[in-house]
């Protein structure tokens, strides 16, 4: 009897992470096909202008800093329902987009979108780790993480292949309806599960803060990559649209082999060490590119686009980061410890493009990729201290209320 029921415990669980597996996968889809598209749409259709694009994007940042809202609303919302309400979100927010017809309608589209892909991320992450073993752990999480950059690489063919006309509204109508109908099966999969009777609590722990400070890190090194590196692909090395996006292509489908390999070597090996690795080569990496600047063109755009898919290949600290919260606190704290770590990337986010311009205006380029490599030494370093959260499993944390 006891058999049986380890047995269907056991298939409930997979069955459960094929079910976000499904949705995280259409999420991305979905996501993809915004940031693809979305400086064509909002320059060629809705006609915004430099100054328009970049407040937008400030206002997108928007929900990912107040994730950490996240746990509260968690604690009051079963979690079954709130996977189905931010997949929800995602589909209304392309709809939006597709019917938008001036910057209200392309303002509301993309903050609704952003706002459900901040929010289900931490979700989706908290169903992994809950629901696999210390042992597993990492692996189970570089191959769900695995499926955004597989998205993207698909989105991209997609976009080739089927947008010769120029019209993006449809595409995002056809993605934002089959959204809305992943949401409705999701939730209701969840609701038929184990899942439903998960609670959640938010609260901030001081015990957690290398976890946070990694979460600002890992925010600030893909902010400088997409403020400031790769846009000197196309003004220092003239790259083509065509070339920029093989690229980019190349880059995500590296990703997809990058975060599994990180995921099946955190768990053979110590996984501190890993992150602690992967930061030093990430300065490296930074080093490498304002070596590769120094070059004519012809001679440094080899190596920049090596170390960019260096750089793709080990963008999933993550996986590490997340995944140790399995040791480090309570189940029930999950969701919230992911959606206070989604703050700290996006505060990241919305900070060190504006770091990075005045550092630019005094120091060029070079200033911005030192700032780069001394951030990720700094990453490096705080990995050391998440050796502490393994030999805490019962953090006391400061709850807020």
């Amino acid at each position: 009897m006891a058999i049986k029921k380890q047995t269907a415990i056991t298939q409930g669980k997979g069955n459960l992470l094929k079910v976000i597996s499904f949705s995280y996968f259409a999420v991305f889809l979905g996501h993809s096909l915004w940031r693809s598209t979305f400086y064509n749409y909002s320059i060629e259709v809705i006609q915004l202008d430099q100054t328009e694009i970049s407040w937008l994007f400030s206002i997108a940042s928007i929900p990912g800093i107040f994730a950490f809202l996240l746990g509260y609303i968690a604690h009051k919302v079963p979690l079954h329902l709130l996977t189905g309400i931010t997949l929800l979100l995602l589909g209304t927010g392309l709809l939006v987009l597709g019917i938008a017809s001036d910057n209200k309608g392309l303002l509301l589209g993309t903050f609704m979108l952003s706002m459900g892909f901040a929010w289900y991320l931490p979700l989706a992450h908290n169903v992994c780790i809950r629901e696999r073993s210390h042992r597993s752990v990492n692996r189970a999480l570089g191959r769900l993480k695995s499926l955004g950059p597989f998205a993207a690489a698909l989105t991209a063919i997609l976009i080739y292949f089927f947008n010769h006309n120029h019209q993006i509204e449809p595409l995002f109508i056809i993605s934002g309806i089959s959204l809305l109908f992943v949401g409705l099966v999701v939730g209701k999969s969840l609701r038929n599960s184990h899942y439903r009777r998960k609670r959640t609590a938010l609260h901030f722990s001081p015990g957690l803060w290398s976890f946070y400070l990694l979460n600002f890190i890992s925010g600030s090194r893909s902010a400088l990559f997409k403020a400031f590196i790769m846009t000197q692909f196309v003004s220092a090395f003239q790259m083509s649209i065509v070339s920029m996006s093989l690229l980019l292509l190349a880059g995500n489908i590296t990703g997809i082999f990058g975060y599994r390999l990180l995921g099946a070597l955190a768990d053979k090996f110590n996984p501190i060490n890993i992150l602690t690795i992967l930061y030093i080569i990430i300065a490296a990496v930074f080093g490498g590119f304002s070596y590769a600047l120094m070059q004519a063109p012809s001679q440094g755009i080899m190596l920049a686009m090596i170390l960019f898919l260096i750089d793709s290949l080990l963008f999933g600290s993550a996986v590490i980061t997340d995944a140790y919260l399995k040791q480090a606190d309570r189940s029930a704290y999950i969701v919230s410890d992911l959606a206070t770590g989604m703050t700290f990337f996006h505060l990241a986010g919305f900070l060190l493009p504006i770091v990075g311009n005045l550092i630019w205006d005094k120091f060029g380029i070079n200033g911005v990729l030192t700032l780069g490599a001394c951030i990720s030494i700094s990453g490096a370093i705080s990995s050391r201290f998440m050796l502490a959260l393994a030999r805490q499993p019962t953090i006391h944390p400061r709850k807020i209320s």
